[in-house]
């Protein structure tokens, strides 16, 4: 489930949150947010945050944090640059990276 409590021209912040009920582990909760703004001459910025496994005991998952940035260019073209931290237990620190082509 998702929802939106700030949604303007310029601003938007997205809260989710999933529930899962799975029969070969805990019941846990994911969690995350979003808040994205468009920044005139830079394009669209992205801040993440969000919790993997809530509830699970020995749970290898922890929060998560990242950011990006949209770029449009001529017409509908345009490219998206990611990156997002987080730490997995026996995996330690965890850094993911993303670059897109939008057209």
């Amino acid at each position: 489930m998702a929802v939106h409590p700030i949604l303007t021209e310029n601003h938007k912040l997205t809260l989710a949150i999933d529930a899962l009920h799975l029969n070969n582990n805990a019941e846990s909760v994911n969690v995350g947010a979003q808040y994205a703004f468009n920044s005139p001459g830079i394009g669209r910025v992205f801040f993440r945050a969000g919790y993997k496994a809530l509830f699970i005991p020995q749970s290898q998952y922890s929060w998560a944090f990242g950011f990006g940035l949209e770029k449009n260019l001529i017409g509908n073209t345009g490219f998206r640059i990611e990156y997002a931290f987080r730490e997995i237990g026996i995996l330690g620190n965890v850094h993911n990276y993303g670059v897109s082509l939008l057209f």
